[in-house]
């Protein structure tokens, strides 16, 4: 029986080299996943008094090398080794055709926006196939190309027996990116074209759900420019409710108004509620730095009438704090008052505005990361996910600072009870608390 040699010298590097391979390169590996739709279908759809689309086939002219997955390379250090670069996805990183991917998710976020009366997928691969018509061709057409879309991330990791804590892997965010070109057409007219780009940080998440967020993005952003050169449905009747704005963050009339304009634009889009804004400045002291402290001295002192009213408040983030540690919002459920944290004087993400706007009417927070309500801003999507749009729809006309109308009561309170039957859909807890708040007659 032979024994074991020691490692020394150029043996040692390689003992190293295989304890880096074995322990850091799996790491490294990125899995292949599917490109799914991040949003589901919902059970109403769009009216039928408006158009049908058809998505055609979307076009792959991304540069080659953007293409190819990417990692750094092993290099010696010192007595042992290490990683640092940039690691970037490539077509590896993904199941099936990328291109074929994204225009799932297109179908799938279309279809959900309410703007056709049908949204289905067309064997057009070029606009010179609309020039040559088929009887059952939708009344339009949109194709697109992707012009880039993937994901890097900095990695730093070294491995080395002179000092404790020999592997080091340090992995920074990670940022997904997306261009897509669009073009919708009436026939063969060219009616609107889009470019647009989007990026989209990821924190804790794999590599490829940057790549992946970035382009659903990109597909809600479709949505939102389509909604504002198609109009509003006419048949659709809105619900106004007043909002008073009280800005402690002096952000300006302008700045607000165009948070809230963006605001509406999911509320409308997505249940038939709009808001009458009224922008007012601050008087007085500062408000509290802790939002609860807020919440409170605004339902207090500051009368929501028969609407709502929605404070932004400073809010300083500590040098400690992380990346993911974004503005705090709070609101009561059913009630009429909310506040919403700004950071160091920037400008409160829509979707923060649009969480804590919902709360008001009995929105849930829900497990679904791409809904308006998960419990964190960690995607920035424009849709409510189904069980909050149902109970949005409910509510959108309640009378605010009043019991709920018998029939409202009732409705919202079956909505609740089935979702409490799913344990996957929403925290047990929000709901329980909502479901407490609920103004009963």
């Amino acid at each position: 029986m032979r024994t074991a040699e020691r490692c020394t010298g150029g043996a040692a590097r390689l003992c190293l080299g295989g304890v880096w391979v074995f322990v850091v390169g799996c790491a490294l590996r990125i899995v292949p996943v599917p490109i799914e739709p991040h949003l589901t279908a919902l059970e109403d759809g769009g009216a039928a008094r408006r158009p049908a689309l058809g998505v055609g086939i979307f076009q792959d002219r991304r540069p080659p090398s953007t293409r190819v997955e990417v990692h750094p390379p092993l290099r010696l250090h010192g007595i042992g080794f290490a990683r640092r670069g940039q690691v970037r996805t490539g077509d590896t990183s993904f199941v099936g055709e990328l291109a074929a991917g994204v225009r799932r998710d297109a179908i799938a976020t279309l279809a959900r926006s309410g703007l056709f009366s049908a949204v289905r997928p067309v064997p057009v691969a070029d606009p010179e196939a609309l020039a040559r018509p088929r009887p059952d061709d939708p009344e339009l057409t949109l194709t697109a190309t992707v012009e880039q879309l993937g994901a890097f991330q900095q990695q730093n990791s070294t491995l080395s027996l002179l000092r404790v804590g020999w592997l080091r892997n340090r992995f920074e965010a990670s940022v997904g990116f997306a261009r897509i070109y669009y073009q919708l057409y009436e026939g063969s007219s060219l009616l609107f074209e889009y470019r647009i780009s989007a990026d989209h940080v990821s924190i804790d998440q794999p590599i490829t759900r940057a790549a992946l967020d970035a382009m659903a993005v990109a597909n809600e952003t479709l949505v939102r420019r389509l909604y504002a050169d198609l109009g509003r449905p006419s048949e659709d009747v809105l619900t106004v409710v007043p909002l008073q704005v009280l800005d402690a963050c002096a952000l300006g009339r302008e700045r607000v108004m165009q948070l809230l304009g963006d605001a509406d634009e999911v509320f409308e889009r997505e249940v038939g509620l709009r808001f009458d804004v009224t922008h007012r400045v601050w008087r007085g002291a500062a408000p509290p730095a802790a939002a609860e402290e807020a919440l409170k001295e605004l339902r207090e002192h500051v009368s929501a009438a028969e609407g709502v009213v929605l404070a932004l408040v400073p809010q300083r983030r500590s040098p400690a704090a992380a990346f993911a540690d974004g503005p705090f919002g709070l609101a009561d459920p059913f009630g009429q008052h909310a506040v919403v944290g700004c950071v160091d004087g920037a400008d409160p993400p829509v979707v923060t505005l649009v969480h804590e706007l919902a709360h008001l009417f009995g929105a849930v927070h829900v497990y679904d990361r791409s809904s308006v309500m998960h419990d964190t801003v960690e995607f920035d999507g424009r849709f409510f996910d189904p069980l909050n749009r149902r109970i949005l729809r409910a509510t959108r006309t309640r009378p605010l600072g009043r019991p709920l109308p018998g029939e409202m009561e009732r409705r919202v309170s079956a909505i609740y009870a089935a979702a409490a039957r799913f344990s996957d859909c929403c925290p047990p807890e929000c709901l329980e608390a909502v479901r407490a708040a609920l103004p009963r007659p």
